[in-house]
């Protein structure tokens, strides 16, 4: 099977002759765009009401660049020799959340770390996608046999639960997508994982809390002075900015900060009201180049393991930026995950940087 190569590239099987080198180029160009935008977006916001969110993004994105380098020289195949470990440390750093963590907005997420936050949740994406991928990895599992999907859920509910308790609901779900992309990925078959997907949303269902039901009926009844509010504003923003956008360092919404969180999970919205529709979609069309040549990689990988570790990376990332831009424009509840490369926040671009160097692992 062959794939479509893009400029510059010569075609052939599984991605192209020149193998991953070409493509990670291109992903690496599309990222690019994405967290320039969102730096100008936190300059903007930190222009106008004075939080130093872009000084410190700055600061995250040169440590998120020490962690980049160090993912890129990872020798993917020679982790599943550490999965125990690994598995291991993810369970202790979920666990620890419930002794050493900081309630906030009625969750607990996070742990102080002098003046810094650490959010394993977070963390735990990582970890997932290395001892999940390594999993898949070994000749005797055979996706195709339910007993071995099944297995590889046996490894995936205790991220899964731990993180739900916090309680993150976003978080969760983002565990279940990556085990549902690297399972699928490996060969398992669509009717095992539909069937396993509906039980647990049966068995989450009973399980939500209050404002976790309340966001979800906001979608079909709209409340601006409640669960909607936030997502009325980011529809305010998108007015303001029209087709071309207000311009930089302007847009009464970003000015005036009336778009909560607008630094973190509604960056979007900034982006809308500055740049308008050309802005939020070239910000679009970046991801989902950065997407379709992830996809690339993964399918020219040399390995069992590191296709897998590319799809899990791809599949975090995509349903993030679905999720996040989905939750910004109204469509879909609001549940509380960033936008990759362009969200305010240590931990985050920290972990979208590793996960980069992940993708650029491959060969």
């Amino acid at each position: 099977m062959s794939t479509t190569a893009l400029p510059g590239m010569r075609q052939g099987t599984l991605g192209t002759e020149d193998g991953p080198r070409p493509l990670r180029r291109w992903v690496m160009g599309f990222a690019f765009v994405v967290l320039l935008f969102g730096l100008v977006c936190l300059f903007a916001i930190q222009h106008h009401r004075g939080d130093q969110v872009f000084s410190k993004q700055l600061l995250f994105l040169a440590v998120g660049t020490v962690a980049f380098v160090g993912c890129r020289r990872l020798r993917l195949d020679a982790i599943p020799q550490f999965v125990p470990v690994l598995y291991g440390i993810n369970l202790l750093n979920l666990v620890s959340i419930f002794f050493m963590g900081e309630e906030r907005n009625g969750a607990t997420r996070w742990i102080d770390i002098g003046p810094l936050q650490f959010q394993p949740s977070e963390m735990a994406k990582i970890l997932f996608i290395l001892t999940l991928s390594a999993y898949w990895a070994r000749a005797d599992r055979d996706p195709k046999q339910l007993s071995s999907v099944l297995g590889s859920l046996a490894h995936t509910l205790p991220v899964a639960a731990l993180i739900f308790l916090q309680p993150h609901l976003g978080g969760a779900t983002s565990i279940m997508v990556i085990w549902a992309v690297i399972t699928v990925a490996a060969g398992a078959k669509w009717r095992h994982i539909v069937l396993i997907f509906v039980g647990l949303v049966m068995v989450a269902s009973t399980l939500l809390l209050g404002y976790q039901k309340d966001r979800l009926l906001a979608m079909v009844n709209p409340d601006e002075g409640g669960n909607k509010y936030q997502q009325t504003q980011a529809a305010i923003a998108f007015a303001n900015g029209g087709v071309l956008g207000e311009g930089f360092l302007r847009g009464e919404q970003t000015k005036g900060g009336y778009v909560p969180f607008q630094d973190t999970d509604f960056i979007y919205s900034a982006v809308g009201e500055q740049f308008g529709l050309f802005g939020a979609a070239l910000v679009l069309i970046a991801f989902l180049g950065m997407f379709f040549t992830m996809l690339l990689i993964a399918r020219s990988a040399q390995s069992p393991m590191a296709k897998n570790v590319a799809m899990g990376v791809l599949g975090v990332l995509a349903f993030h930026t679905i999720a996040n831009i989905g939750m910004v424009i109204g469509v879909t509840p609001v549940v509380g995950l960033w936008l990759p490369l362009m969200s305010y926040g240590g931990t985050a671009l920290i972990i979208c940087m590793a996960m980069l160097g992940l993708v650029m692992a491959v060969r």
